[in-house]
């Protein structure tokens, strides 16, 4: 039994010598059966739609100038344009869709509208219509897409989300909308209102309700769009 420390030692590394090869094969040798990690959590999110908003007071009946004094236009009341463009935007990423909010007046000049992005116009109603900002973008952005007669025109989608403090002067905003996209044969659906009484949990939720329905027209493929995004 003294002699016997020797050969367990060759013994062993006999067996090593065997074991450590079929070992390293085994351990390199491709699962089919398992999807690599990366397709599951690291996939490109799907890139989403074209969010603008109109830099304009929250919608009120009467314009209260103590109110809006020493602040920017872009409140952070939870029916502010900039916020509800952003839950937007957030409602999308929970989908997997990525996207930024972005003033409509930030949108650059050579932006290309024509991609299949649909675009979602986000504005406080006023007097029954959608804001100054919203028409100028109709009259100075997409009236000569309209004018170049480009067949890529078929692609544009718009919808919106009017904020209004009540049901009927959002509906006269969506329907002006409509009479004027009308108009110059674009394709326009009204998307969603949010009014004055509504809580941030029920705003909130009406967004992600909308949101749903807005994947269903992104293509499937996206060409890059030229725009600078509000950090």
């Amino acid at each position: 039994m003294r002699h016997s420390g020797p050969w367990i030692v060759i013994v062993l590394l006999a067996l090593a010598c065997l074991v450590v090869p079929w070992w390293w094969a085994w351990s390199n040798m491709p699962d089919k059966r398992r999807v690599p990690r990366k397709l599951i959590n690291d996939a490109p999110p799907q890139p989403g739609p074209l969010i603008l908003y109109a830099d304009t007071w929250p919608t009120r009946a009467t314009l209260k100038i103590a109110e809006i004094q020493a602040a920017t236009t872009e409140t952070d009341h939870a029916l502010g344009p900039k916020a509800v463009a952003t839950d937007v935007a957030l409602a999308l990423s929970e989908l997997g869709i990525s996207v930024e909010a972005q003033r409509l007046d930030d949108l650059p000049k050579d932006a290309d509208l024509l991609t299949g992005r649909p675009i979602v116009l986000i504005y406080p109603v006023r007097h029954g219509y959608p804001p100054a900002a919203i028409m100028q973008f109709i009259d100075t952005r997409l009236e000569p897409l309209v004018g170049d007669q480009d067949s890529a025109l078929s692609r544009l989608h718009v919808s919106d989300i009017a904020i209004a403090e009540g049901p009927q002067q959002a509906a006269q905003a969506q329907q002006a909308l409509t009479t004027i996209m009308g108009y110059y044969h674009l394709s326009y659906k009204p998307g969603t209102t949010l009014l004055e009484p509504m809580n941030s949990i029920v705003i909130y939720e009406r967004l992600q309700a909308f949101a749903r329905t807005i994947p269903t027209i992104i293509p499937t493929s996206i060409p890059a769009v030229s725009a600078t995004t509000t950090p």
